[in-house]
Parts: C-alpha cells; structure tokens; sequence
C-alpha cells in the first residue's frame, strides 16, 4: 500500500464537515465528504475501481482535491469487514486491509459492508426517495421489532437486514446456492454449471449474470457471454428487442423467487427494499409483476410474502448516504469520548 501521508491530519476534535466516505462497489469506487444533514453528501466523485492499482491510490486522489483538515473515513466495502484485510470477491483490487489504512492514517476508519450502509439509509428515506412496487400492511399492524431487508443487483448481490430500524444484519446472501423453480431454469442451470460449479445467487442475479442468462437462454452455452453487455441488453430491450426482453424477464422472475425466499429466511414482516443503478437501468422493461408473481410463489407460504412491502430507492449514491449515516453516528460516539 502507497503512503497516505498527503492526507491532512485531524484537529484535536472531530470535524464532521470533513468526513471522507467512500463506497466501494465491484466496479466503481465513489467517494463523498460528509454534510450536515444526516446522510447528506457532497463533492461526489466515481471513477472505474480498474483505473487505479489499489483503493489507496483512489483515495489519494480524491483527497488531492479537497482543502481543509480531514477527520476521519467510512469505507462501505463488497465484502465481510470483520476479516483482515476485507476480501474484494468481486473487485479488481483484491482486498482493502483496514489495519493498514488505520496505521497510517492516524485517524478514525470505520468500515461497513456496502448493503449493510445502505440498511443504514433505511430509516431516513422519504416517500419521495422510493418507487412503490407494492403496499404492505399499515405500520400499526407490523410487529414491533419488524425486520426490513434490503436487496440489489449490481456486479454482485448484495443484501443486508435492519431490525426495528436500529440494529442492521450484516449478509452475505448474494453467495448463497440458487435453486431453480421451474424447467426451464432448471435447463439454464445445467447450462451455466458447465462453467460454474457452484452457482451462486450472484451468478444470475446482477450485471454480468444478465449477460449469462442470455447466452444460457439463447444460445444454449455461454461461449459468447462477453459479447453480451448488460448495458447493450438493457438498450435492447427498451428498443423492442424480444429476445433481451425475455432474457429480462427471466432475470426478473428469478429476481423475485430469491427475494421472497430471502425474505422468509430473515422473516421480513418491515418489507424488502430494492436497490441499485441495474435495477433503475431496466425499470421500464423490467416485469415488475411477474417478479411479485415469483416473490410469492411460496406454497403455504405465499400470504405471507403476498403481504410484504415491496419498494425501490430513488436516490442517487445511496451506498454513500447509508455510509455518511453510518459515520454521523460514530462522529457523535466519539466525541462523547473526548
């Protein structure tokens, strides 16, 4: 890891209005400053995660054009924060160690998982900050210590849970086995086996797992599957293309299937939020109703999943919101103790 002596050091008491937070996704790195509105960020900058040899590189960067003294970072990470260094599964750099960017940073590093930051935001989302797929139960009718989830696409899938809007489940769900619930999913499994031993929840459900169920469901192999950007699907599709929009469609089926059955785990009676730049790229061809259909497709179950909330989030960087959040309440922690 490169030096990080080009930071500014702390003052002798903690400054919120100079909080680094950084989210960290497969693909992009974001990086904000912290306002004074819970949640609220600014100077937002997102570069390619490739474009840089380490986080510490894109990190000096960022810093290079801020002035002032900087008084702490929040890292929201793509993968279980309390391992040493945090593995990347699915990014270019590999891992983050935090002991590391601790040593030489000489000021506080906070570090979350990037879905259980964005559990984080729950709480302080307007109605205007979501799209509503479906009503639940009114509040009242909700058990006291209701668990929400939150779920969403991207280079992988990530999930987390917050219970009574306070106390947030770190998961690792995206790296579940996925079951199939039909034969034709059944069929695209044994396609996608040739090539993947274990097929993860992740391996269908995000960017690069559109593009594999459209090999699988097209061209019965998945020789071509880099031919096949999510982005040029998506495109497609919102075009008339038939064939991406039945590859849509099978995402969003499948999509639903975990979602409910996420959500019987974890007994989901606040709701499931839904999330992420993949699910907004495709929202108007994205069969909202046959991805309910699957959600409830829960045998003796199915009032129970029929019953569940079911929304979208609206707002833009909400990994860098649920993480500025996230800093607010360590900012307060630690000043108490100074």
């Amino acid at each position: 890891m490169g030096s990080a002596s080009g930071l500014i050091i702390m003052s002798t008491r903690l400054d919120p209005h100079f909080v680094i937070v950084a989210d960290i996704g497969g693909t992009h790195c974001r990086f904000a400053t912290l306002g004074q509105a819970r949640g609220q960020v600014q100077q937002v900058q997102q570069q390619q995660c490739r474009q840089y040899p380490d986080f510490t590189t894109a990190l000096l960067e960022y810093c290079n054009e801020l002035t002032g003294q900087c008084a702490g970072l929040c890292l929201a990470l793509p993968g279980p924060v309390h391992l040493e260094p945090v593995p990347l599964i699915n990014n270019p750099w590999a891992s983050v160690s935090l002991a590391t960017l601790r040593s030489e940073l000489k000021f506080p590093v906070w570090a979350l998982n990037d879905f259980s930051a964005q559990a984080h935001l729950l709480p302080h989302l307007k109605d205007s900050d979501v799209r509503i797929w479906r009503a639940g139960p009114p509040t009242t009718a909700m058990p006291t210590a209701a668990t929400e989830l939150i779920i969403g696409p991207g280079t992988g899938l990530g999930v987390a849970g917050l219970i009574n809007q306070q106390t947030v489940i770190e998961s690792e769900a995206g790296q579940m086995a996925l079951a199939a619930n039909s034969p034709n999913q059944d069929r695209l499994l044994a396609i996608l086996r040739c090539e993947y031993p274990r097929i993860l929840n992740e391996t269908v459900l995000s960017g690069p797992g559109l593009s594999r169920v459209h090999a699988a469901l097209h061209d019965g192999h998945l020789l071509a599957v880099d031919d096949y950007a999510p982005a040029t699907l998506i495109s497609n599709a919102h075009a008339g293309d038939q064939q991406c929009q039945q590859t849509i469609n099978e995402f969003a089926s499948w999509f639903g299937s975990v979602c409910g059955d996420l959500a019987l785990g974890m007994g989901a009676t606040g709701g499931v939020t839904l999330s992420g730049n993949l699910l907004h790229a495709m929202q108007d061809v994205f069969p909202v109703a046959d991805f309910l259909t699957a959600f409830n497709d829960k045998q003796g179950y199915r009032d129970f999943c029929a019953m569940l909330a079911v929304r979208q989030v609206t707002v833009a960087q909400p990994g860098l919101q649920g993480a500025a959040c996230f800093a607010q309440q360590q900012l307060a922690i630690d000043a108490d103790q100074i």
